[in-house]
């Protein structure tokens, strides 16, 4: 069975599975997506807190911006843009606008599809924390695939479109943070 013939045929059963759970799917295809902004937050303020004396708020806030920018909003915001290229140079359309067998569960322009946005933010926010609390890391990623599934359910994306979120996402962040490690030390002087 050809690639595309197996993300039609998997698009085409999670959309009938998504079509009998739709407030399930809906809410995980829409809403996953601010809990792991907030798992990501919540993480990157209690690891600030705890490397700087609390007492000194002064130096938390200094701090915290800077370690926001390097170890969160750099590598996503790079992911995010390197996502969004992607899907400008390679159109592909989403499955509730190419397939007349899939069903669209809520509202959604039919923009490029190709990678999953979605996917991308959240393995890229999973990936920045990976490297300094990895049970949050799993459990955000977790997270990820289960929207990434519901995304698919939706008919808003093919399974490869998630897929290649991950890759993206992942990638993304890996070669960033490389970068930023060289960086990081020469801004906070």
């Amino acid at each position: 069975m050809p690639l595309f013939s197996l993300d039609i045929s998997i698009t085409q059963s999670l959309n009938q599975w998504g079509i009998t759970h739709s407030i399930v799917t809906k809410y995980a295809s829409e809403f996953l997506v601010y809990v792991v902004i907030a798992m990501g937050v919540f993480w990157l303020a209690t690891y600030t807190f705890t490397a700087v004396k609390p007492f000194l708020l002064g130096g938390y806030v200094k701090r915290a911006i800077h370690d926001s920018m390097f170890l969160l909003v750099i590598p996503v915001g790079v992911a995010t843009g390197i996502s969004e290229i992607i899907s400008a140079l390679f159109v592909r359309q989403r499955p509730f606008i190419a397939l007349t067998s899939i069903t669209a569960l809520t509202a959604h322009s039919a923009d490029g599809g190709m990678p999953s946005h979605h996917t991308v933010f959240m393995i890229a926010i999973a990936t920045c924390v990976f490297f300094y609390h990895r049970g949050l890391s799993v459990a955000i990623a977790a997270l990820t695939i289960f929207s990434g599934i519901a995304r698919i359910a939706s008919g808003f994306h093919y399974p490869t479109d998630v897929l290649a979120g991950l890759v993206v996402g992942i990638s993304a962040v890996l070669a960033t943070r490389t970068l930023l490690i060289k960086m990081r030390p020469l801004s906070r002087r």
